[in-house]
């Protein structure tokens, strides 16, 4: 179901969120849409491929599906989630009826400008910059200084938060490389993803591990 955020937590909240469901209730799942951040229907389209299908929704309900241990079910890994969230909203512009070349330029924008909050977060909570260095440094990527003052506001009210996002997809980009390369034409999409979402929500290193048994099983 599709719910809307209440007008009154509309300013606090991020566009769009998906509510894991309860233990012993796993059908109810819900996607709450803050309206003022919905620019358009593009943005709206992309955000609900992120938090639904084929992103967090379809994760959670795949994983599921395959009955896995109680304790599974509450295990959350955010650079896994939320990786897999932004390849699906990366991926979703090519479902969205423009051109390839458009698709691809509003994708690689998709990860290039979370790269740059990754940094920003890491430059004001880890080396300290201030408001001031962060919008200088901002300001040569086309950022002026009132988008600037929101990035720095972001970091410092939730820090890492974007990691999650950033690093979770370089993490999974850099598997399926790692996979395409290993296996050339035998390499199947369909497959790799199945690997992915089957395994769960465990740390990139737990991944990385069992790719190379994937791997030789589809050589096989």
């Amino acid at each position: 179901r599709i719910k809307y955020v209440p007008e009154e937590m509309q300013e606090h909240l991020s566009p769009a969120f998906y509510m894991i469901p309860a233990i012993d209730y796993t059908e109810e799942n819900v996607i709450y849409v803050n309206q003022t951040q919905m620019r358009d229907d593009l943005a709206l389209f992309t955000t609900l491929a992120h938090e639904g299908y084929p992103g967090h929704l379809y994760q959670n309900a795949y994983f599921l599906s395959q009955d896995p241990a109680l304790f599974r079910r509450v295990v959350s890994v955010g650079g896994y989630s939320e990786g897999w969230g932004t390849y699906a909203e990366k991926y979703s512009y090519q479902l969205a009826g423009m051109s390839d070349e458009t698709a691809q330029l509003n994708g690689e924008n998709l990860i290039a400008t979370l790269c740059l909050y990754a940094k920003a977060d890491i430059n004001v909570n880890y080396y300290d910059w201030s408001r001031k260095k962060l919008t200088a440094f901002l300001k040569d990527y086309g950022f002026d200084t009132s988008q600037a003052s929101v990035v720095y506001d972001s970091v410092v009210a939730e820090p890492v938060s974007y990691m999650q996002y950033t690093l979770g997809y370089l993490e999974i980009n850099e598997l399926r490389t790692k996979a395409e390369n290993a296996l050339g034409e035998k390499f199947s999409l369909k497959k790799f993803h199945k690997y992915y979402l089957g395994t769960g929500a465990v740390p990139f290193v737990v991944l990385e591990d069992r790719l190379d048994q994937w791997i030789e099983e589809q050589k096989k």
